[in-house]
């Protein structure tokens, strides 16, 4: 089917998929987007199949300790343009936006706003922060990159104390400069490395901890991560990641999503390992649920909340 008439995202779908009610601030949130896309005809559709097949045929960059100086590298072009004064452009992380199709409800889309995936990820997140932080008295975000997801939550709570955990010093620094910069004193960074979690620091009572598709880097090393966030008993630990498991293997696209996942060797086995974890009396999980949001080559931003028991 070919419909150049462009369609709109409603706040009723977005209510319906994250089968929420939707407070009068989410909607409000909302209406500041533009959610407009136009439908893929078959040949589109058919042309994006392949280029995703093609690309899993050939070479891609898998994760782990190794790519740390490439993370190093990344975060530090967008401290380079926050210096020379983009502090718009700058938190945005380079490697959103570069393909003009994204994931809506297990199908692609084409957006006419070329940084919707951005902003429909970041109403998902003004949800599950107003969901989870409420009564929270500290925000932890690892993996934390630009500091954006950071920024994003200080829109919505004013006192709350922020702390954003990577393993690039770059990050740290950018995070250090908005904070000056915005006489923000609640605001801070340190170094964490998911690899080699830091015992010695130490969550504040009261916290909540984030981690955004950044614990996808792991892989299946993500054991020790966990054992150090439960030995620290936060209020909750809220995991936005692509997880293979909760995808469905005989839809399209959620199946080449899942081959994605494997061939970069994406975050595996976490939600059996927390669900091991529960059965075991460690843990509670409170929420296990897609997003069906995603980006041209995979549905990344699945949800499992869960506490410390």
């Amino acid at each position: 089917m070919n419909s150049d008439a462009t369609r709109q995202i409603t706040f009723k779908d977005i209510t319906l998929a994250w089968e929420i009610v939707g407070s009068d601030w989410l909607k409000a949130r909302y209406e500041r987007l533009d959610l407009s896309y136009v439908e893929l005809t078959a040949q589109e559709r058919d042309e994006a199949v392949l280029k995703v097949l093609d690309t899993l045929d050939g070479p891609l960059v898998e994760v782990g300790p190794h790519r740390n100086q490439d993370w190093e590298r990344g975060w530090g072009e967008n401290l380079s343009l926050y210096t020379e004064g983009d502090s718009d452009g700058a938190i945005i992380p380079r490697y959103f936006n570069k393909i003009a199709l994204i994931r809506w409800m297990q199908q692609w889309i084409k957006p006419v706003n070329p940084k919707m995936e951005y902003e429909i990820l970041g109403l998902l997140l003004d949800w599950l922060f107003e969901l989870h932080l409420k009564n929270q008295n500290f925000f932890y975000e690892f993996g934390c990159g630009t500091g954006h997801n950071l920024l994003r939550a200080r829109e919505q709570f004013k006192d709350l104390e922020l702390c954003g955990l990577d393993w690039a010093k770059s990050s740290q620094e950018l995070i250090s400069k908005i904070a000056f910069d915005t006489q923000d004193k609640k605001l801070s960074a340190r170094h964490f490395d998911y690899f080699n979690p830091d015992n010695s620091i130490l969550l504040e009572t009261g916290s909540a901890v984030f981690t955004i598709a950044s614990l996808e880097q792991t892989g299946e090393k993500f054991v020790e991560f966990i054992d150090y966030l439960i030995s620290n008993k936060p209020s909750i630990v809220v995991h936005v990641e692509p997880i293979g498991e909760m995808l469905d293997p005989n839809n399209l696209l959620d199946n080449l999503s899942v081959r994605y996942f494997q061939k970069r060797g994406y975050l595996k086995g976490l939600r059996d390992h927390l669900e091991a974890l529960r059965d075991a009396g460690r843990i509670e999980i409170i929420q296990e649920q897609r997003s069906l949001v995603g980006s041209f080559y995979i549905d990344g931003y699945s949800i499992i909340a869960w506490r410390p028991i």
